[in-house]
């Protein structure tokens, strides 16, 4: 069977990636309204097939660093089991792709791209 590749971009703002890379290590100070969970700073990317991603960088309950997060929906807008995506690999923004499958289905992949607007 043929593998179907889907590929979107996640656009963050100029300058984003060592922003959020910034905020992600904890050198950017945050106001104390943020608690643990929060969402900082997010960017949307959506698949031609109707999955979208929101990724960006969450409080995390340590004041020397933050949390990346990118979470896998699918077209209705409902978060797949076990599908915040393991970036862990990648400890900034800098990175500027993910692959990854849902469910284990490898016959489709998909490609989120990240980059910044000019």
């Amino acid at each position: 069977m043929e593998k179907t590749i889907y590929e979107a971009t996640m656009w963050l703002p100029s300058g984003g990636k060592q922003y959020w890379s910034t905020i992600m290590s904890g050198e950017a100070p945050l106001s104390a309204q943020f608690n643990q969970g929060d969402i900082i700073v997010a960017a949307y990317a959506q698949f031609t097939d109707g999955t979208q991603v929101i990724g960006g960088v969450r409080k995390w309950d340590a004041d020397d660093y933050n949390i990346k997060f990118f979470t896998v929906l699918d077209a209705f807008g409902k978060a797949y089991a076990d599908y915040p995506l393991d970036c862990s690999d990648h400890e900034d923004f800098l990175h500027t792709k993910h692959i990854f499958t849902i469910n284990g289905d490898t016959h489709i992949e998909y490609h989120l791209t990240i980059k910044e607007k000019a």
